[in-house]
């Protein structure tokens, strides 16, 4: 079986990573699409159980809760003139 890289971009990373590894092409594009099938697999076995899912969703919830208040405004205040018309 074989792997022919056909982009000169993907050619000259993959090229200018061996030769920083001091090892091949071939061992360098293995081991880097095999950290990228892991890190993938990761992300949806976390995405599929809902405790994960559940302990991200309030990580993200207490990061955003963290966050400056930069307009102390009523939503409905910014979006909105006296009207009800949108500004």
């Amino acid at each position: 079986m074989s792997l022919s890289i056909k982009n000169s971009k993907a050619h000259s990373l993959a090229r200018e990573l061996a030769d920083l590894r001091h090892l091949p092409i071939t061992d360098v594009v293995i081991d880097e699409l095999s950290r990228g099938v892991a890190r993938e697999r990761k992300k949806r076995q976390a995405f599929n159980d809902p405790e994960e899912r559940f302990r991200k969703v309030m990580e993200i919830s207490e990061r955003v809760a963290r966050l400056p208040t930069l307009d102390p405004r009523h939503p409905d205040d910014i979006l909105y003139d006296e009207h009800g018309l949108p500004k």
